[in-house]
């Protein structure tokens, strides 16, 4: 065997070896893939979506706020009503969302959070629909007092109370199951790759 065909043959198992790490590389690199896509469009985006909650439902109190702190200005309380109800119908579709994404979170966080959802949604139906009743009073005549619509709250504080602690109980959970499921992932992924 020549010199030449020496060198071929090493050049061609250096190719050849060069050409199945690429194609390891590449697998792992799709098995990564593929497993942070599941945990972005499930884990983590369940958990940016309860983070949305919090933030909306803290809003929704705000404005409700800002309407008792209005009485007597007709404008200023209609343009916190109508941000009121934006809120609200984002809080609505955020807790429709999550419940189609709670099917992605492993099998005990799911039904938690099934749940927890359930809850949330009855809750804020039953708040809104409370204080609707109480803003229409309030978006009146203007002789109402804040005394007044205090009193007309009444009835829905515990739900509103209710409604808070069921929130943030829900984005706890969410962090929890974001790292669990990230976590899982990159174990997943990396054992796809034979690296552990």
């Amino acid at each position: 065997m020549g010199l030449v065909t020496k060198v071929k043959a090493g050049l061609a198992i250096v190719a050849l070896f060069a050409a199945l790490s690429a194609g390891l590389a590449i697998r792992g690199i799709d098995a990564l893939e593929t497993s942070m896509h599941g945990v972005l469009n499930g884990p983590v985006r369940f958990q940016l979506l309860a983070k949305e909650l919090q933030v909306g439902a803290l809003l929704e109190r705000r404005y409700e706020k800002d309407i008792f702190l209005n009485i007597g200005k007709k404008e200023k309380q209609d343009e916190y009503y109508r941000k009121f109800q934006s809120v609200q119908d984002s809080n609505a579709r955020l807790i429709e969302e999550m419940q189609q994404l709670s099917g992605l979170l492993a099998d005990t966080d799911r039904d938690v959070a099934k749940r927890q959802l359930d809850a949330i949604r009855d809750l804020h139906v039953r708040y809104t629909e409370g204080f609707a009743t109480v803003a229409t009073i309030a978006l009146g005549d203007g002789k109402v007092g804040s005394v007044e619509l205090n009193a007309q709250m009444e009835p829905i504080k515990k739900t509103i109370h209710e409604l808070s602690l069921r929130v943030d109980s829900l984005a706890q959970l969410a962090r929890s199951a974001e790292s669990q499921n990230t976590e899982g992932a990159f174990k997943a992924a990396a054992q796809r790759m034979h690296i552990i």
